[in-house]
């Protein structure tokens, strides 16, 4: 009996465990392969994760296990301190209660099964949202999944691995907020963005930003009328704040110690200016385009693969979707990509400083925002339309130019072999989605067998 209940299980969720372990077998390979410890003599151990999180890691057994007076005050900062900060941006992840298993000489292979948690949790999380709220089919939900999971925002900031926790956070928070604005239980949303809130303040901040967004969008699709727009608002509004209410046992104090630290810096008046050239930003969609010289002052990092950004594309085009709907998720995007490069919305989405390092954190909202519209849009009523085909035809032959034009600009980042792989995909892409949309039954069967 309980061997036919785990295999229904498993095959119920087979999605969902396929989801969870591609990420993570594949990154595991490639730490094989770089002989990071405990399969060699190398380790995540670099930049900030060796010279600073490390430490405060090992603090954080230290407290748990054998000081607990610590937590609130340790000599150990400075000449003395309070500790309320570097929990609530560090060490607050419910992960990483896992360490504690690790003997300080192992704590190392730890941070990296943390590592691979976060990778896997991230691509789970997502894949069950995309199948509650769209009608894509297993395949797609795998591919969208994986491609969330390993996007070019998580790769870059692997090693701030307490950011890695809003990944598999943030899908579970808009399921919350559909549920809200469908009439459903508020306890979804509310729990998640708590913990959101409380895992990493910072993130937290950047996805209440970032609901907002989807909130409009969300309302706007499914207009019906300004009276459930209010009962919508109201449910939303006022569960935001219980979440934040909920997590002020933790954000009044960090704002307090914020005060006195790190928010003395923040910028009170900005330039109305772009840091770069809006267009730039779209040869951060090739493949390779991160390397150690991005870190500091590099563009944000939005490589999510060709096909989620084919499919972004294509909800425009689509008219399966209202119109009042896809005019509003253009200016989303609009807002999202002047974000990457506008000064006073970098800040905005900063808290109103300047990142020391790892520019446009919040970037991952972008990845997330594109890979939500393409999971929309390949159901199995969608069909690549010629009004679809040319409209988005034009646009990548155009965007694909610039970049090329401007190849040499990029050459920091962006190799003319990287360029042409990522060409070939979209191409590819189009080619295919051509021909399955019109040959489909044969697809289907050829697919079926």
């Amino acid at each position: 009996m309980k061997k036919d209940g785990m295999i229904s299980f498993v095959q119920k969720n087979k999605v969902h465990i396929i989801s969870f372990l591609i990420p993570v077998i594949l990154m595991l390979i490639y730490y094989i392969y770089r002989k990071m410890v405990p399969f060699g003599g190398s380790s995540l151990l670099t930049v900030d994760l060796g010279q600073q999180y490390i430490d405060f890691f090992s603090y954080f057994r230290r407290a748990i296990l054998h000081d607990p007076s610590s937590i609130v005050y340790s000599f150990s900062n400075g000449l003395g301190g309070g500790m309320i900060g570097i929990w609530s941006y560090y060490l607050l992840s419910p992960l990483n209660w896992l360490l504690l298993f690790f003997p300080g000489t192992h704590i190392t292979s730890g941070i990296m099964l943390l590592t691979l948690l976060k990778y896997g949790l991230a691509s789970l999380s997502f894949s069950w949202l995309i199948k509650k709220n769209s009608q894509i089919s297993g395949v797609l939900i795998v591919l969208f999944s994986i491609s969330y999971a390993l996007m070019g925002w998580t790769i870059a900031n692997q090693l701030n691995i307490m950011w890695l926790d809003i990944l598999f956070l943030l899908p579970l928070i808009l399921n919350g907020l559909i549920k809200i604005l469908n009439g459903g239980k508020r306890g979804s949303y509310i729990v998640w963005l708590t913990l959101a809130f409380i895992s990493n303040y910072y993130m937290g901040y950047m996805v209440s930003l970032f609901i907002i967004l989807m909130f409009c969008f969300l309302v706007t699709d499914g207009f019906v009328n300004w009276k459930k727009v209010r009962i919508q608002s109201y449910s939303f509004v006022t569960s935001s704040l219980i979440s934040g209410l909920l997590a002020s046992f933790i954000l009044l104090p960090t704002f307090v110690s914020l005060l006195q630290s790190k928010a003395q810096y923040t910028v009170t008046t900005f330039k109305w200016k772009f840091d770069y050239f809006p267009l730039d930003s779209l040869a951060k969609f090739f493949v390779g385009t991160f390397n150690f010289s991005q870190m500091p002052t590099g563009m944000a990092n939005l490589f999510v693969g060709s096909l989620p950004v084919l499919g972004s594309l294509l909800y425009f085009f689509d008219r399966r979707f209202s119109t009042r709907g896809r005019i509003v998720a253009g200016m989303i995007t609009l807002v999202l990509f002047l974000s990457l490069c506008f000064q006073p919305l970098d800040l905005l989405w900063h808290a109103g400083q300047y990142p020391v390092w790892y520019p446009y954190r919040f970037s991952f909202v972008v990845g997330f925002w594109l890979l939500w519209l393409a999971s929309r849009v390949f159901t199995n009523e969608f069909r690549l339309t010629k009004r679809s085909f040319f409209g988005v035809g034009v646009i990548l032959i155009a965007c694909c130019a610039y970049i090329g034009i401007r190849l040499k600009r990029f050459d920091n980042f962006l190799t003319i072999t990287n360029y042409g792989i990522g060409v070939i995909f979209l191409v590819a892409f189009v080619v295919i989605l051509f021909f399955y949309t019109r040959y489909k039954k044969m697809c289907t069967i050829i697919y079926q067998a």
